[in-house]
């Protein structure tokens, strides 16, 4: 009975600080559009604000946090962003202050951007017709077709 108590008690700190962002870090995500993220922080009083974190392409905050809910358990707010048009992972971070009334900072990752950018053997895009000649100022419909692709970050 005493190691099951010491187990739940050696669990909580690491339960009172968990940090969480919605959509999922793990979904996929097209560039270019607007994304109302939902962050939760445990043991926050407060947050100061979102940033762009410079780890390979920066993501661009669009709003800063705002719907800031503080209650016993910590802090809920939404913030606005959208990632760049590059298939490369792309981190916002978060500055809050904790329950320490320290500046503390989340880093939430995202790494799966549907982007053709850099991409690689994979997602090289092969139309048919490979080539198109067509008169300077003539206005006529041309088709192509090119087989499904995938983006370079799977």
């Amino acid at each position: 009975m005493k190691r099951v108590v010491f187990l739940l008690f050696s669990f909580c700190p690491s339960m009172l600080f968990a940090q969480d962002v919605l959509p999922s870090r793990s979904g996929d995500y097209c560039p270019g559009v607007n994304i109302i993220f939902t962050v939760t922080l445990q043991g926050a009083q407060s947050v100061q604000n979102v940033t762009a974190k410079a780890v390979n392409v920066n993501p661009l905050v669009v709003q800063q946090p705002y719907n800031i809910s503080v209650n016993s358990n910590g802090l809920t707010f939404n913030f606005v962003g959208r990632f760049t048009d590059n298939n490369n992972k792309q981190t916002f971070m978060v500055t809050y202050q904790n329950s320490s009334s320290q500046t503390a900072t989340q880093d939430f990752t995202f790494t799966k951007i549907r982007s053709l950018l850099q991409a690689n053997s994979f997602s090289q895009i092969q139309p048919s017709p490979a080539s198109i000649t067509a008169q300077r100022c003539q206005i006529r419909t041309f088709n192509i077709a090119f087989p499904n692709v995938s983006y370079g970050n799977p």
